[in-house]
């Protein structure tokens, strides 16, 4: 049963999106492919995002190299609760996560008045400033 529901998930969120991408892809020819790939836009988006991936590569080294000298080296209070903390993204996958997320704004869900509020009252729908406050277009 656990089985049908995982492989029922893995084919709505991964296999669908991925299949219409390579579909729509494969109706290029390889000049228009090419074409595509070299456009600047593109080559803009993967240096973003690999300069960004990078960088929190290089962040997150230093931080969790100091992190784990200290849950090591000390006993302090709280350092349990730290380490399940570390241990969290490891037990807890980011697509369960994402769902956990899509979850709880549901519409019966106590997250979806201020959200709803907050897309019809922005110009950018769902977006929250560190204020709380919808943000101002």
């Amino acid at each position: 049963m656990s089985l049908g529901i995982t492989l029922s998930w893995l084919v709505l969120i991964v296999l669908i999106p991925l299949s219409g991408l390579v579909f729509r892809a494969s109706g290029l020819g390889w000049a228009q492919f090419v074409a595509l790939a070299l456009d600047p836009r593109t080559l803009n988006a993967l240096k973003i995002s690999f300069g960004t991936a990078f960088i929190a590569a290089v962040i997150n080294l230093v931080f969790g190299v100091i992190l784990a000298w200290v849950l090591v080296r000390y006993r302090f209070p709280g350092k349990r609760v730290i380490d399940a903390m570390v241990d969290l993204p490891f037990a807890l996958p980011t697509a369960v996560a994402g769902m956990l997320s899509i979850s709880s704004s549901a519409s019966s869900r106590p997250l979806s008045l201020p959200l709803s509020i907050s897309s019809s009252a922005s110009s950018s729908p769902g977006y929250w400033c560190a204020t709380g406050s919808p943000a101002s277009g």
